[in-house]
């Protein structure tokens, strides 16, 4: 069950704009790129799911993810991460109104275990804050384990989150298609050193016959019997 946020503001200059999450950084400094909205993983221990339920889940996300705000440029430093002390915590924030806007499911075959498919239960909240910056920021999320991570944000329309995410596929089909075809070079290379070696190991086989025929001939001419180090008696 995962939770789907769209964050929109009360700011005039920001009607039609909803928060897109554009990067995510690790405490480590790892940088991964994202696009997707404020979304949170919800636990079969809350089911059943209602409204009500939705609201505070929704509350508590956005309380989570864009309490500890920063400028655009900011970024954690893994030599020293900062602390809740290092950055104020913005209460200017506010939750206006929260509205479930949509539910469906989605089923995808697991990466990890080939063959076994998840079932994804969605769900989307509309979600108007008060207090958010008018241009895009980063905020620092403390609450989540193994942080604190950094997240990017930008405002963007419909028409634009769709370009970001047809060119994001984009590239991801072009990495799939240079890993196709650079795992078909190494099938080839791995076909072709296998068929060397069989034929290498056909020689060896072959040397090692021929030799023990030799060697057989050889002690023949002397006799089974026969002791090379006797002196061979004269006429």
């Amino acid at each position: 069950h995962v939770l789907q946020l769209k964050v929109i503001s009360d700011d005039p200059r920001l009607q039609n704009k909803f928060l897109l999450q554009t990067w995510s950084q690790s405490r480590d400094g790892r940088v991964r790129d994202v696009s997707r909205l404020m979304s949170k993983k919800l636990t079969c221990a809350q089911v059943p799911f209602d409204e009500s339920r939705f609201n505070r889940a929704a509350e508590t996300v956005v309380q989570s993810q864009i309490n500890y705000l920063a400028d655009v440029h900011f970024s954690l430093n893994p030599g020293r991460p900062p602390t809740t002390e290092d950055m104020n915590g913005d209460p200017e924030v506010d939750v206006l109104s929260t509205k479930l806007v949509g539910m469906h499911h989605d089923i995808e075959e697991s990466p990890s275990f080939p063959g076994l498919h998840t079932m994804y239960h969605l769900y989307t909240m509309e979600v108007e804050c008060s207090g958010l910056p008018h241009s895009d920021f980063t905020s620092v999320d403390f609450e989540r384990n193994g942080g604190p991570f950094a997240y990017g944000w930008k405002w963007r329309t419909l028409p634009e989150s769709l370009d970001i995410l047809h060119s994001r596929a984009q590239a991801l089909e072009r990495q799939d298609n240079k890993r196709r075809r650079a795992l078909q070079s190494q099938t080839l290379m791995v076909t072709d050193n296998v068929e060397h070696l069989e034929r290498i190991l056909g020689i060896a086989q072959r040397m090692a016959e021929e030799s023990s025929t030799s060697s057989g001939s050889g002690a023949g001419v002397l006799g089974p019997s026969q002791d090379v180090s006797e002196p061979i008696p004269g006429p």
